[in-house]
């Protein structure tokens, strides 16, 4: 299901970008992919008001920029509008109780930032890096060769006539410019303003929006001999360097990302899916077989569990279980789960904690309630960035 929805939303995003090459825009349809892909991934509710600005500047016709942006506002809302209404009547807001698990206060501290920016930056890096790579190595090649051929249209006029006749970087290009640097700023800042934890499906909407900034550049810079000028001989083989290292780095960037995808995601996907089977799918099963059906299970990982259990789920990370959602911000999740302070929200039936070592609880008593260890099963590789064995045990509840 994750990458259905990352293709789709990956598909959105590159149909909200169609009016900054397109001849003609229905700005009410514009208005209506971009609340469809708010509707797939919140933060998509930031990238149409974003793309907007961008687009109608440098697409749309000047006397007609009102009005375009009246229809993508009304195409916005036309979608967008009855899902928060829902949402309130039935959450009690408009963003998921996911952004607000997974993220912080406000934090505009210098040294927060730096580092939680520097996360972002290198996941995008380990995709990307070789792309960004053979981009600015292009761009230098382009910048340092103008330079070279402005000092000599000083004093040539054939030169400064060639170096005229360039054509401007094209409008749709500098739009998608815009919309892609802005975006950046936007998602990776608010990333690293309320401090959320980032991982890679996170960043991966930059990712399509970046490749075509880079290549759109990247071809206009050396589309052509006059973009390298100098005699035709000399200009062919600067293009010839130029796009060979594009090439190469194209090359590295697949196959960087060939490694990595074997290396290390399929495993980790391998062995997660077969933990997922055996630790919380048939958990689940024998909690539906062997507690009644009012049972309140608490767990950090609720997926699998509470599908195969069919039991009401208190959620130790707060997605699902707003009270809890609260004491883990204020005291920071791990905190709050080892102290036993949830218990002072409910106490429920059994809970299936995780360790990075034995149990924890074994014939331990919290705030008056005596833990019973009853079952164990180790998972290996939770997540990327947990790539130890961590081990899950079921406790049975005593008041």
């Amino acid at each position: 299901w994750r990458i259905v929805r990352q293709l789709l939303v990956e598909s959105l995003l590159l149909a909200i970008l169609v009016p900054a090459c397109a001849q003609r825009t229905n700005w009410l349809a514009f208005g209506a992919i971009a609340a469809l892909a708010a509707l797939v991934r919140p933060e998509f509710t930031l990238f149409g008001p974003v793309a907007l600005p961008w687009l109608l500047c440098f697409r749309a016709v000047r006397g007609e920029r009102l009005r375009a942006a009246a229809l993508s506002i009304v195409g916005w809302l036309l979608l967008l509008a009855p899902w928060w209404i829902y949402a309130w009547r039935a959450f009690g807001r408009i963003t998921p109780e996911t952004a607000a698990a997974k993220s912080y206060g406000l934090d505009f501290s210098p040294a927060s930032l730096a580092a939680n920016l520097a996360r972002s930056v290198a996941q995008l890096g380990m995709i990307q890096g070789f792309v960004w790579l053979g981009f600015l190595i292009v761009g230098l090649f382009w910048w340092t060769t103008r330079r070279r051929q402005g000092m000599k249209a000083a004093s040539d006029p054939e030169v400064a006539q060639r170096m005229s006749r360039r054509d401007p970087p094209p409008q749709g290009l500098r739009a998608m410019t815009g919309v892609t640097a802005t975006w950046i700023v936007v998602l990776l800042g608010g990333y690293a303003v309320k401090q959320v934890w980032v991982i890679s499906r996170y960043v991966s909407p930059l990712l399509p929006p970046m490749l075509l900034v880079m290549g759109g550049w990247a071809a206009w810079m050396t589309w052509d001999r006059e973009t390298m000028l100098g005699p035709r001989w000399f200009a062919s083989k600067r293009l010839g360097r130029a796009r060979s290292v594009m090439l190469i780095c194209a090359i590295l960037s697949l196959t960087a990302n060939a490694l990595l995808l074997n290396q290390m995601v399929r495993p980790h996907a391998v062995q997660f899916s077969r933990g997922v089977h055996t630790c919380f799918y048939r958990m689940g099963e024998w909690l539906g077989e062997n507690t009644p059906p009012d049972a309140v299970i608490a767990a950090h990982d609720i997926g699998a569990l509470g599908y195969a259990s069919g039991r009401r789920i208190l959620d130790l990370a707060g997605l699902v279980s707003p009270e809890i959602l609260e004491m883990g911000r204020e005291m920071g999740f791990e905190a709050m789960v080892a102290s036993g302070e949830w218990l002072k929200a409910e106490v429920p039936d059994y809970v299936y904690d995780r360790t990075n070592g034995p149990p924890r609880w074994r014939d331990a008593t919290l705030h008056g309630v005596r833990f019973e260890l009853l079952r164990t099963c180790d998972v290996r590789g939770v997540g990327l960035r947990e790539p130890q064995t961590m081990t899950y045990a079921l406790y049975r509840l005593h008041r």
